[in-house]
Order: C-alpha cells, then structure tokens, then sequence
C-alpha cells in the first residue's frame, strides 16, 4: 500500500466535470424559466418551483438508493411522464395529445412542443449524465 503525498489529479477532474455540467444545465434552466415568465409568469413560477428545485439536488453518489431516488425524481419530472399524465387527465389517447401538440405548433405557432424539445428535455438528459458520473 502506497500513500501519495501529489494529489491525484483524475478524482479531481471528475469532480469538476460534473460540477460544470450540473452548473451549466442549472444555467439553462434558468435562462428557460426566466424567458418563460416573460410570457407566462404563473408557468415560469411554477415551472421554477417544479424543476429548479430538484434538478439542485441531483448529485452523483456511490449509494444505490439515492442513485434510484434520484433517477425516480427525473423520470417523473421527465417530459414521457408528463405527457402519460397529460393524457390521463384530460381522458384521452397519447397520440392525441401528441396531434394536438403537433396542430398547435404547426397551425397556431404554440411553442410548447419546441419547448419541450430543445430546452426541457436536453436538460433533463444532461442531468442522468450527472447522477451516473
């Protein structure tokens, strides 16, 4: 057994890999629901209360449990889930939603479809990376 006295550079690339990755997504985050509640402020509100508040407490761990723990909160908070839940709602298909998802974006110009997929979810991606690092 060999006691290094120059510390070991690879364990503190990683820590600061990560680190840079959950800044950078919480950085995102922040920027959507800023300009989210230019438009809409009850949505940026509750979307800040919904999101920003989980996505600061994910952190890679060697612990199992809360690795599952974390998994669990991302995928709930995951755009799939919302979108089963949208249509358990309101009492329909998926494929509906998604249609009137698709109508909206293409006939209306909503943007909650493009939203969804170039900012929401890339995030919360990014944030899987995080816990398994």
């Amino acid at each position: 057994m060999s006691i290094s006295i120059v510390p070991n550079r690879q364990d503190d690339d990683f820590v600061e890999n990560w680190r840079i990755l959950k800044s950078l997504c919480l950085a995102l985050t922040a920027l959507v629901v800023a300009s989210v509640s230019l438009i809409n402020f009850s949505l940026g509100a509750v979307m800040g209360l919904v999101v920003v508040i989980p996505y600061s407490l994910i952190q890679p761990t060697a612990k199992f449990s809360l690795k599952l723990l974390q998994t669990v909160m991302l995928t709930l908070l995951g755009p799939i889930v919302t979108l089963y839940l949208a249509a358990s709602l309101s009492g329909s298909h998926v494929a509906e939603i998604v249609t009137v998802l698709l109508t909206d974006y293409e006939v209306v110009d909503v943007w909650l479809l493009a939203f969804m997929c170039t900012a929401y979810w890339p995030v919360n991606m990014a944030l899987y990376t995080v816990i398994f690092a």
